[in-house]
């Protein structure tokens, strides 16, 4: 399946993935299984394999007719995943661009989206902020963490937002500290 996807979309859904479980082991849940969590998030851009390769890599701004067909890519992937894996893996990769808001993809809101996909959704987007892009330069980590803070609460789940960035910043200190 994922002979089609390019090797920066693999890398990024293997970042995003180690990402997700960190999240995932930090919220005690008992209907989170964090196997769940790790396989959605890798195979969470899958349906990008059946996105057309010129807008896949377009450089600049997506148009209004490109972007409806990028946002095909999380059906796409379910379609590809059901009846393979578990509705919990399949349901997160569905909605991992839901905003607790409902101003995602499918207008799902905070209460209806799996827990799994907003996890999926903050490591998702804070991977794509801090990796280099045809269409955008790589952000800083320190721009990324601040954008997910701010936005936590709208665009982001605040617990999974916040425990990403304390992840982020435990990460950060133990390598300052091992320059000692």
């Amino acid at each position: 399946m994922t002979d089609t996807l390019d090797r920066k979309t693999i890398f990024h859904c293997i970042r995003t993935s180690l990402y997700a479980v960190r999240v995932a082991l930090n919220k005690e849940r008992e209907d989170l299984k964090v196997r769940d969590v790790w396989l959605a998030a890798l195979l969470h851009d899958i349906g990008k394999a059946k996105i057309p390769k010129p807008i896949l890599n377009k450089a600049g701004k997506l148009t209004a007719e490109e972007m409806l067909v990028m946002k095909t890519h999380a059906r796409k992937g379910t379609e590809m995943l059901e009846g393979r894996l578990p509705a919990a893996i399949t349901d997160a990769v569905l909605y991992h661009h839901e905003i607790i808001d409902g101003t995602g993809y499918y207008g799902v809101s905070d209460k209806d989206i799996p827990e799994a996909a907003k996890i999926i959704r903050v490591c998702d987007v804070y991977d794509s902020l801090i990796s280099q892009r045809p269409y955008k330069e790589p952000w800083t980590k320190d721009e990324a963490l601040i954008y997910l803070w701010e936005n936590s609460g709208t665009l982001f789940d605040p617990v999974y937002a916040h425990i990403l960035c304390r992840e982020v910043v435990r990460d950060f200190r133990k390598k300052i500290c091992s320059y000692r």
